[in-house]
């Protein structure tokens, strides 16, 4: 992959605390890459420590890319000194064995052609490693470190790149889920090609938040993707919950529609009648089980969409519990069913076209009697208008006993 190079300083991110991936244990974490704007894939890292070892897996997922490139580098948990090193990507393979040299082989998918690797090479850090070497260093203003980085060329030759640590100062982070945060922002440059990296490292935890690196003229990011945060209080139980809508012998069945209200005194717009707009079929309708954890993502939902930032994730395999279905005619009808006594949040998504009636200000008559001043009158024009309107219509309903057939209406008046 072109961008896999790009990557090969970037790719072992240490999100938790740095002392974290020194205890023994498994360790989980996520990084978006992105440039211009565009998503171009996901870095999920796995760190297993154990006595006398730290392994770290890291699955770089391309957009638009099936297979994902897999790096894995086994580490000293003392020394931080290389012992394994493998990198399975899309256009070549290799595999490194360090000691007092290192050997290996080195696949070129495209050409078939595999080389031996034996390398005489001392003192060096693993590139898959580098990143939490930095988390651990006594970083400060003005600090300065020179590293040697071990790894490979895109032709497949063996490689030491010097990365210089050239500045370290203090700056902040905002994250759209935990707020703000204290940083060193360490600016890195790796001498032979020129290539500038900046991290922004946690003073407290020593998490990196964000990198930034640039390469021929080209700025790409990777930003935290915060998979350890967890907002609520209650706790998701996936084999329960899905028990609510598979086990039980009831069933749902209603109307979808809004009212066809608009009010809006500063657009001066006159209502014509209050025509009941129908779920068009095709439409979704999602049945949530309404349980205390589903009822706290709703509240911290709707919570960050009013404060305009990024909502609650869900826990792996929360959106498996989400019912679907779809309106099945031109009246508006949705149905669900095997569900079990409990209380459900229904949700759907209407769009339809209000028209009205806009009242337009012209300019204004001013009235004089005998020379008095009686008041100024506006003119005003009528125009016919119509305007495209997405309502979400939610309704929490429950059922009593099982076997219950409830009807609803999934409405929405205003």
């Amino acid at each position: 992959m072109k961008n896999t190079f790009l990557l090969l300083f970037v790719l072992s991110i240490n999100i938790l605390k740095a002392q974290d991936f020194l205890n023994p244990g498994k360790h989980i974490m996520s990084y978006s890459f992105v440039s211009n704007g565009a998503n171009l894939g996901n870095l999920d890292v796995e760190v297993n420590t154990t006595n006398d070892k730290i392994a770290i897996c890291t699955v770089t997922h391309f957009a638009g890319v099936e297979n994902p490139d897999i790096d894995t580098s086994i580490v000293s948990r003392n020394s931080y000194a290389p012992l394994y090193r493998s990198a399975f990507h899309k256009n070549f393979n290799y595999v490194l064995h360090y000691g007092d040299e290192i050997n290996g082989y080195y696949f070129n998918k495209e050409t078939g052609k595999k080389s031996v690797i034996k390398d005489k090479v001392t003192g060096v850090l693993d590139n898959n490693f580098y990143q939490f070497y930095v988390t651990t260093l006594p970083l400060t203003l003005g600090y300065k470190e020179s590293m040697n980085i071990y790894g490979f060329s895109t032709d497949g030759q063996p490689k030491i790149s010097k990365m210089n640590i050239e500045e370290v100062r203090s700056n902040l982070y905002l994250s759209n889920l935990t707020g703000e945060h204290k940083v060193w922002q360490v600016t890195a440059i790796q001498e032979a090609r020129g290539d500038k990296y900046v991290y922004y490292i946690d003073k407290d935890t020593r998490r990196i938040w964000y990198i930034e690196f640039e390469r021929g003229g080209t700025i790409y990011k990777l930003i935290d993707k915060e998979v350890d945060y967890n907002p609520y209080h209650t706790t998701f139980n996936k084999e329960e919950t899905l028990k609510l809508i598979n086990d039980g012998k009831s069933i749902i069945t209603g109307q979808a529609f809004v009212r066809d209200y608009v009010n809006s005194s500063k657009l001066q717009i006159v209502n014509l009648g209050s025509k009941k707009q129908l779920a068009a079929f095709g439409t979704e309708v999602t049945l949530i089980p309404y349980t205390d954890f589903f009822k706290e993502w709703v509240q911290l939902f709707d919570a960050a969409v009013k404060a305009k930032k990024q909502s609650p994730p869900l826990p792996a395999g929360a959106t498996d519990c989400f019912k679907k279905t779809t309106i099945n005619d031109h009246e508006g009808h949705f149905e669900f069913s095997n569900l079990m006594p409990g209380t459900y949040l229904l949700v759907t998504n209407i769009n339809f076209v209000h028209s009205f009636v806009r009242t337009d200000v012209t300019g204004y008559t001013d009235t004089y009697i005998n020379g008095a001043y009686q008041g100024t009158t506006p003119n005003t024009v009528q125009h016919n208008d119509a305007s495209l309107i997405n309502g979400e219509v939610r309704k929490i309903v429950t059922i009593k006993t099982d076997g219950e057939k409830l009807e609803v209406k999934l409405k929405r008046d205003k």
